[in-house]
């Protein structure tokens, strides 16, 4: 555990000094991973599991129209494929991805296949050791 918060940032926090040690395993062991699964178990498959990881997901396509995907995993760190079941591997150059978001849209002014399954091949979630402060301050 520790992805969240560290012993370290948590004495802070509690304002209890780095030197006085008498309950460093107490934290470590006990309060900071049962804080850290409260907040797994509370924010479920909104992040996935807060760590980054590979992950795939496959999208139907409904509209002729329909130029965007809503990748369900944030922040995206990185895009490894994106699959077509009609049209087969698309190139790169042929969409973009706002990693906030977790929206891939095609920005060669095309749509996806109608019918077609997309299936996107990616990497999201937060970088272990960088989470955000207010998932530091939600574990306090």
């Amino acid at each position: 555990m520790g992805d969240v918060i560290t012993q370290l940032q948590l004495k802070r926090a509690l304002r209890i000094p780095a030197a006085f040690t008498d309950d460093d395993v107490l934290l470590e062991t006990d309060i900071i991973p049962e804080a850290e699964d409260a907040l797994y178990r509370a924010l479920g498959s909104w992040v996935g599991g807060l760590a980054s990881a590979p992950r795939a997901e496959t999208h139907r396509v409904v509209s002729r129209r329909q130029d965007l995907l809503v990748l369900k995993i944030r922040p995206i760190q990185s895009v490894q494929s994106v699959t077509d079941s009609v049209a087969g591997v698309l190139d790169p150059s042929t969409y973009t991805v706002d990693t906030q978001t977790g929206i891939l849209r095609r920005s060669d002014d095309r749509a996806f296949t109608c019918g077609a399954r997309v299936t996107v091949a990616y990497t999201a979630g937060l970088i272990v050791g960088d989470p955000p402060g207010s998932l530091r301050r939600a574990c306090l």
